[in-house]
């Protein structure tokens, strides 16, 4: 399954390299901002937020991880 960046990133018809550029951040890093495979800072996320034109409303579908869960803790 694309992440929402990667199909943000398609929609813009860009490469990897040009938004890894623009971020000024390794490819192999932005590669893994896009796939989850590392947490996005808060200052690139405020970037792609503007580079992509996500507005708040939709941060968290970009910027939270697909498969997270919470547990309830017995007290």
């Amino acid at each position: 399954m694309k992440s929402k960046l990667r199909i943000r990133r398609e929609e813009k018809k860009v490469t990897l390299r040009e938004v890894a550029s623009i971020l000024d951040v390794d490819t192999v890093t932005y590669f893994y901002y896009e796939t989850g495979k590392r947490n996005v800072p808060n200052e690139i996320v405020d970037k792609l937020m503007k580079y992509f034109e996500i507005n708040e409303k939709e941060k968290k579908e970009f910027f939270l991880p697909n498969n997270f869960s919470v547990c309830k803790t017995a007290v």
